[in-house]
C-alpha cells in the first residue's frame, strides 16, 4: 500500500472515529464537538475576525515575555556567574525554581496589562495541596491514598544532611 493511502485511511478512520464518539455524547458537546461543530466555529472566529486578533495579541505577549525573560536571564546568569556572593545566595534559589513544571507555574499578561501569576490552579475541587517534608514516608501515604495521579513540587536542595 503507499504512503499516501495509508495516511488517507488513517485519517479518515480517526475522522470517523471522533464522529462516532461525538454523536454518542459520552461527553458534553462544548468537552467534546463534532468535527463539523468545531469547523464551524473555526469558520466564524477567522470570519469576524476574532482568530485574527486572538494570535496577534498572543504572538505579542510571546515576544514581550520572550524578550524580557533574555534580558534578565543574561543580566542575571552573568551576575551569579561573575559574583560569588551572588552564586552562594541565588544560586540555590534558581537551582530550586528550575524544578517546577511549566505545567504549574503559569503566568500571563491580563487585558489591563498586569502580570498575574499562579503558582497553583486555585479553586480546583479535585485538587490537593499538601505541605509537608518528601522524606516523611507516613504523610506522604496518608496523602496518597486512593490518589491516580501526583503532580509535586518536591525538591531538597542545598540540605547538607541530604548529600
Amino acid at each position: 500500500m503507499k504512503r499516501a493511502a495509508r495516511y488517507v485511511i488513517f485519517y479518515a478512520a480517526l475522522l470517523g472515529l471522533w464522529t462516532l464518539l461525538a454523536e454518542l455524547k459520552i461527553w458534553p458537546p462544548y468537552l467534546f464537538p463534532t468535527p463539523w461543530g468545531v469547523a464551524e466555529a473555526l469558520y466564524a472566529g477567522f470570519q469576524d475576525h476574532t482568530y485574527w486578533i486572538a494570535i496577534r495579541v498572543s504572538l505579542q505577549r510571546v515576544l514581550i515575555g520572550y524578550g524580557i525573560s533574555v534580558v534578565l536571564g543574561m543580566i542575571l546568569g552573568l551576575g551569579v556567574a561573575s559574583n560569588k556572593f551572588l552564586e552562594e545566595t541565588m544560586g540555590g534559589l534558581l537551582v530550586s525554581l528550575q524544578s517546577l513544571p511549566p505545567e504549574l507555574v503559569s503566568s500571563w499578561v491580563s487585558r489591563d496589562g498586569r502580570a498575574r501569576i499562579n503558582l497553583l490552579p486555585k479553586g480546583n475541587p479535585n485538587l490537593t495541596l499538601v505541605e509537608g517534608d518528601i522524606r516523611d514516608t507516613a504523610k506522604l501515604a496518608k496523602a496518597f491514598a486512593g490518589v491516580d495521579t501526583v503532580l509535586h513540587l518536591a525538591c531538597i536542595s542545598n540540605d547538607p544532611s541530604f548529600e
